[in-house]
């Protein structure tokens, strides 16, 4: 059945073992120098933000300026919070790709002057909700990641801070609620 199938296709009568050989080589050239091309391309993309700040001028106030100064200095250097806040297009050129915590991201990172295409928690069943929430105000898109069957955050080390002398309650180290769960 199979022979006489193949007789009537002129594709298939056409194919064969040499042919297929062929055909598997040119497509690994052809995705060979697609990836190679993809990859040459995000690099450019990158790195254009770079070049521009490597061209632009030291102005007295600009972004730039002030990063080079600070890189310059050996003592007396700025806070990274007031820094970040003086340089934020200037370090979101630099570093489009941030690796923070959420309290991170809270403690360096200005509201509405830092903005990020994606945020990406992982382990987000460990996080409670309320401390990631100012990461996520900063995204266009949000990537929830975890494992509901891993430990939910508790308020044990909050409530650890009591003094003796105050009874604990045990609802006070009761699971709550984590980013993955809402």
């Amino acid at each position: 059945w199979v022979a006489s199938v193949i007789e009537r296709c002129a594709v298939l009568v056409e194919f064969g073992e040499t042919r297929y050989h062929e055909l598997a080589t040119k497509m690994r050239i052809l995705d060979e120098r697609i990836r190679r091309l993809s990859k040459e391309h995000a690099r450019a993309t990158a790195s254009e933000g770079m070049r521009r700040i490597r061209a632009a001028q030291d102005t007295v106030g600009g972004q730039v300026g002030i990063l080079r100064r600070e890189l310059q200095k050996k003592r007396r250097i700025k806070p990274l919070r007031k820094l970040f806040a003086e340089i934020p297009n200037v370090l979101q050129v630099l570093k489009p790709c941030m690796l923070m915590s959420p309290i991170s991201v809270s403690t360096y990172l200005i509201p509405g002057v830092f903005e990020f295409d994606t945020v990406v928690f992982d382990e987000a069943s460990q996080l409670p909700t309320a401390e990631g929430i100012a990461a996520v105000l900063r995204a266009k898109q949000v990537i929830v990641a975890g494992d509901p069957n891993q430990l939910p955050p508790t308020s044990f080390f909050e409530a650890s801070l009591l003094s003796e002398d105050e009874p604990a309650d045990d609802e006070e180290y009761q699971p709550l609620e984590s980013l993955l769960d809402d």
